[in-house]
């Protein structure tokens, strides 16, 4: 993608950040064109979409168009309050709202507290705390939050860290891996994959769970998605839609018909894992809830990866992941500094329209990719219970917890609980031996801050002097002082290139790295080291493939064979339903009407 992009001012009308009159900036999530309708509706815009240059919205073409339509929609929240919003939007459970919080906020949100993802404990040295639940939700096997042992209040510069205790996360049961007869998308067996023999069917589609299922393609597993006749709409982004589809077998199936359901419920008598990110009801209307499954195969292991939850005041609704940056706080720690404007703090049409292209810039980050690796934990600890057990279960993961733990050390509240800690309003860092620092040619980043770092730093940069000046002789003057100790660092910084102080720094026992200007993705795939260490690596020949691709997650001294490359939507529907006994004119039938599909024929 043309970086660009990125950085220019074209707004993500499906995820407009926008304020209210009373200065609340809400983060919406509308990745849809249903969604987005339902979105014109609550806020009385419904009739922009009879507009030609509105027409396909959410996406918008031109952009002119998509800032003309960004306007109104910043015009149009801004004319009512948070409350009177929120009445109005419970009336349509497709509308998504969420108000931008910081980290730890959300241990009062009502949806956290009804899941028990807000939890209470007892700490002896301390008394009652609000800390997170555990990060699955298993029924069978119920875990115990634990009440821990609380450090002391944090001093100096010391990062607020999590306590020492973490709570427990259940142990599930479920089933011992069954042999399939084929790997993931046709790649040969690698022999001693770590998954190897592992069925996974996923009915999921956007980022989080198919993210979650290809980490496990990774690892061995044979992944057959299931996909509607429309496909995963991820496919129509191209290459960049790839890593959710690759290493997995594809079956488009509607499942509104019912020969489509009985052959996912037949599919599902063979499998050892379901995963699915619908939210509540629609299982039960495609056949795919758990009651109806565990009849059929009582070793399978079923996992929901919601986004809020089963049950609760928000189960019902959408959420993408921007609901769980601005939930979760990761979007205003982003920001850094105090964050948005203050509620009193009046803006211009042009100051709306900026700071919210830089809170959704700052809410494009990572919380897809912690919900996936909660779920696939999750689905791999059930695996191993099972082996223990013989039992299948149904488990549950939440984007939103999953969020909360990746910031775990602010999502905990206690008495005497120290001041949380975030960056300052330019991105920097948290302190002055804890950040970036402009050098000769490029930037750096330092982390020196415990006494024994600092003069180590102060030794490696010439300035043996620093250590022992009064100003920053300790933790607490080096706190006091910082903004004098950034000058000096700053000034001594700019004398070399970011190479030389990385080189230099490093050679010294002092944590440096030069800082890297452009996308990650180009950084990685042209490093030298990249293919080497495993964090590229090519593909298996099937589909698309031979591609250059990211590498596995986790790495093993057992052969694992090349990782599976992306495949059409329907590639293997025909091979699916041969293995499930289907004849060849069966098969020619349900292509006929539509009951599967599959790709053009050359």
């Amino acid at each position: 993608m043309d970086r660009s992009l990125r950085i220019a001012d074209v707004p993500l009308l499906f995820y407009t950040a926008a304020r209210t009159r009373d200065g609340v900036w809400l983060q919406f999530s509308q990745n849809s064109p249903r969604l987005f309708r339902a979105f014109l509706r609550a806020v009385d815009l419904e009739h922009v979409l009879e507009e030609p240059r509105f027409r396909t919205a959410p996406s918008v073409p031109d952009p002119d168009d998509a800032r003309a339509l960004r306007a109104m929609l910043l015009a149009r929240v801004g004319e009512r309050s948070w409350d009177e919003w929120q009445a109005r939007f419970a009336a349509d459970s497709n509308v998504s709202a969420e108000p931008f919080a910081w980290p730890g906020e959300a241990l009062e949100h009502p949806q956290l507290v009804h899941t028990g993802d807000s939890a209470e404990a007892h700490a002896p040295d301390v008394g009652a705390i609000r800390w997170l639940g555990p990060l699955v939700t298993c029924p069978a096997a119920p875990a115990r939050v634990a009440g821990p042992r609380l450090p002391p209040v944090v001093t100096g510069w010391q990062v607020p860290a999590s306590p020492p205790g973490v709570p427990s996360v259940a142990t599930p049961t479920g089933v011992a891996p069954v042999a399939t007869p084929t790997g993931p998308s046709g790649v040969a067996d690698g022999g001693a994959a770590l998954l190897q023999g592992v069925t996974v069917l996923e009915f999921a589609t956007w980022i989080a769970t198919p993210m979650a299922t290809e980490l496990l393609a990774e690892l061995g597993a044979r992944v057959i998605k299931v996909e509607p006749l429309e496909a995963d709409p991820m496919r129509a982004y191209g290459p960049t839609g790839w890593k959710f589809v690759q290493g997995k077998d594809s079956l488009v199936v509607d499942l509104k018909e019912p020969e489509g359901r009985e052959i996912v419920q037949r599919l599902a008598e063979r499998a050892d894992v379901l995963a699915h990110n619908y939210r509540p009801g629609v299982p039960e209307r495609l056949g795919i809830d758990y009651p109806t499954l565990r009849a059929r195969n009582r070793r399978l292991i079923y996992l929901y990866a919601a986004s809020y939850g089963s049950t609760g005041p928000m189960s019902g609704r959408p959420a993408f992941h921007v609901t769980a940056g601005a939930v979760c706080g990761g979007a205003l720690a982003q920001a850094g500094g105090t964050g948005a404007p203050a509620p009193d703090v009046e803006l211009s049409d042009q100051q709306l329209a900026r700071w919210s292209l830089f809170l959704t810039r700052c809410n494009e980050a990572n919380p897809d990719f912690n919900a996936a690796l909660a779920a696939a934990a999750a689905v791999t600890m059930a695996l191993y219970a099972r082996e223990r057990t013989g039992e299948g279960q149904a488990m549950e993961t939440r984007m939103m917890l999953s969020n909360a733990y990746t910031l775990s050390e602010y999502f905990i509240d206690y008495p005497g609980r120290s001041p949380r800690v975030f960056s300052d309003s330019e991105m920097l860092g948290l302190h002055a031996l804890y950040r970036l620092y402009p050098a000769g040619d490029g930037w750096v980043f330092v982390a020196a801050g415990e006494d024994r770092d600092f003069a180590r730093l102060c030794h490696a940069v010439g300035r043996p002097d620093l250590a022992t000046d009064g100003r920053f002789a300790d933790a607490d003057h080096r706190v006091s002082s910082q903004d004098e100790l950034a000058r000096e660092l700053e000034a001594i910084f700019k004398g070399r290139s970011a190479k030389d102080w990385e080189d230099a720094l490093t050679a010294a026992g002092v944590a440096c790295v030069q800082a890297h200007d452009g996308p990650h993705a180009a950084y990685l795939f042209d490093a030298p080291w990249s293919e080497r260490l495993g964090f590229t690596e090519m593909s298996a020949p099937n589909g698309s493939g031979p591609y250059r691709r990211y590498g596995r997650s986790i790495h093993s001294g057992h052969a694992m064979g090349a990782l599976g490359a992306a495949d059409a939507a329907g590639a293997q529907s025909r091979s699916i339903l041969a293995e499930l006994g289907y004849s060849e004119a069966g098969i020619e039938d349900l292509v006929a009407r539509g009951v599967i599909a599959e790709p053009a024929r050359p």
